[in-house]
């Protein structure tokens, strides 16, 4: 399987979600991780290839050039090799809890797990877990990493959102009609942490027109309703696996609500990592977000110790 995760700018928290996935789905070795990522400064740039030597043999990193053609290329060869290839074994990835169990993700169905640099895990899972459900569920259209019975509030449009009716499936997932859906789960579509067959999203995407990861998520919600008569329902777990923590904004193509503090601007962040500092998981593991996004409180640890588990 293909994890195709998206950056911009913000290397300190593209390394946590990197350790936090590593750290939190058990079979991660089993998948190619790629991130896509553009700066806008050599000083951004030049953090970008830290990671890449931290990362290197687990984490492909590719500069962005021509965003559209990339992802196209991705997409098709995940679909392509019914697996995007394996990742490295369990020794190079210290701070995972254990070694792999389970099934082969190159003997399953192609799949794209979509990630952005904000997104966090908390709780271990199994990729293998999620894809078979999403396989065994030809009306599914995807399966939701961020979305659960905990997920009662939605941040983007600051209220309650009401719970679907679930049913509940083997190995704690769930499932509900996304067609149905309010908030969050009406949002059946999206790149922060969320599965789906690689063919679907090439025949998908090579339709649409976008230039970067939110015009892409906007032009895949505007087009979702078209999955509606084959694929109404979508899977996740009985707990949020992983959520967004929208501390800041990379982009000014939609003003999408962030927290504005200054601690967490880009600048100060950038002065974080550069003074060899990494976010410490050790708070977020087994945390229970309340939404898909939510904004927390961050704290730090030095990088020599940062794959220590």
């Amino acid at each position: 399987m293909l994890v195709l995760a998206f950056s911009r700018d913000r290397a300190l928290q593209l390394d946590a979600m990197l350790r936090s996935f590593f750290m939190q789905a058990i079979d991660a070795d089993r998948a190619k991780v790629v991130v896509l990522y553009t700066t806008s400064s050599s000083r951004y740039r030049s953090q970008y290839e830290e990671l890449n030597r931290e990362y290197r043999g687990q984490v492909l990193f590719q500069s962005e050039a021509d965003f559209r053609s990339q992802v196209l290329e991705l997409l098709r060869e995940a679909s392509r090799s019914g697996t995007a290839g394996r990742g490295t074994a369990a020794a190079r990835a210290p701070w995972r809890r254990g070694a792999h169990q389970g099934p082969d993700l190159s003997a399953l169905h192609p799949h794209v797990l979509f990630l952005v640099d904000d997104a966090l895990f908390v709780r271990p899972i199994r990729l293998a877990v999620a894809i078979q459900a999403l396989d065994s569920c030809p009306q599914a259209l995807g399966f939701s990493f961020r979305l659960g019975r905990n997920t009662r509030h939605c941040y983007v449009l600051g209220r309650e959102q009401t719970l679907p009716r679930f049913e509940s499936q083997a190995h704690s997932v769930l499932k509900f009609r996304w067609t149905d859906g309010d908030g969050d789960f009406a949002y059946p579509l999206e790149l922060s942490s969320s599965l789906y067959r690689a063919p679907a999203m090439v025949s998908l995407c090579r339709k649409l027109r976008f230039r970067d990861p939110n015009t892409l998520e906007s032009q895949m919600s505007l087009n979702a309703r078209g999955f509606a008569p084959d694929a109404p329902f979508l899977l996740c777990w009985e707990a949020s696996a992983a959520f967004s923590a929208p501390i800041n904004r990379v982009q000014a193509v939609f003003q999408n609500r962030v927290g504005e503090r200054d601690e967490y601007s880009l600048a100060r962040m950038g002065d974080t990592f550069d003074r060899g500092q990494r976010i410490d998981l050790a708070a977020l593991d087994g945390f229970v977000p309340s939404a898909c996004h939510q904004e927390i409180d961050l704290t730090y640890t030095e990088r020599r110790s940062q794959h220590a588990k």
